[in-house]
């Protein structure tokens, strides 16, 4: 859902506290976004905080398939 999100297929905007990094590194992919800062539990139930924290973790060859279809079959395999 997020992919669906952060590419505009669903109606769905991303909030304006979803950001890009002012600094990139190279363990970063190039849509990394900016983790949200909140308390611990926070993350266990709220889909955005959650939600960044994995799409920062996939390889950029994954992160930046243009193609849901193969992004949804290069997801399956990832292993956190």
């Amino acid at each position: 859902m997020f992919y669906k999100i952060y590419h505009n297929l669903v109606a769905i905007p991303l909030p304006q506290y979803v950001k890009a990094p002012i600094r990139f590194t190279r363990h970063m992919h190039p849509l990394y976004l900016q983790k949200i800062q909140t308390g611990s539990l926070y993350h266990y139930y709220s889909f955005f905080p959650h939600s960044i924290t994995l799409w920062d973790k996939l390889s950029a060859d994954i992160a930046t398939l243009s193609d849901i279809e193969k992004f949804k079959r290069a997801v399956v395999n990832v292993r956190y």
